[in-house]
């Protein structure tokens, strides 16, 4: 399991703060909570995650919510399969239609102490990074 990551983190992305906590590994399974703030502090997005391991294959599954808890309409359920693994780095790539057309390829490391999201946005003109980076909360 990719132990690195748990705890509580919180950050600062170009549209407000975000926090993101994670339980720890417990048969197999890890999940994961992620919301992000706008300018103003109120919630703009939160997440459910989802991280299970079967062997060496790890299964990320994220559900999107709106601030009120509410599933989205056009929200599915994202899931992503590790390609590859390391004591600090984890990559997941898409493996259904939902998650390849929003974000196809997440990236999980730890430098430095801090927890980091490389993020690989589809848009319309192609593929757009966007890197999220974490401290723990403590």
């Amino acid at each position: 399991m990719i132990k690195f990551i748990e705890g509580a983190w919180n950050g600062l992305s170009n549209i407000g703060p975000m926090d993101m906590h994670w339980t720890q590994p417990r048969g197999g399974e890890m999940l994961g909570m992620y919301r992000a703030f706008d300018a103003e502090d109120n919630v703009s997005l939160m997440e459910y995650l989802s991280i299970s391991e079967n062997g060496e294959e790890l299964t990320l599954r994220i559900r999107y919510f709106m601030p009120d808890l509410l599933i989205d309409n056009d929200s599915k359920l994202h899931i992503y399969k590790s390609t590859t693994r390391e004591e600090n780095r984890v990559v997941f790539e898409a493996v259904n239609e939902a998650a390849a057309g929003y974000i196809p390829s997440i990236t999980m490391c730890t430098v430095d102490g801090r927890m980091r999201f490389d993020l690989q946005m589809a848009t319309p003109k192609g593929l757009r990074p966007l890197q999220l980076k974490f401290s723990v909360i403590n």
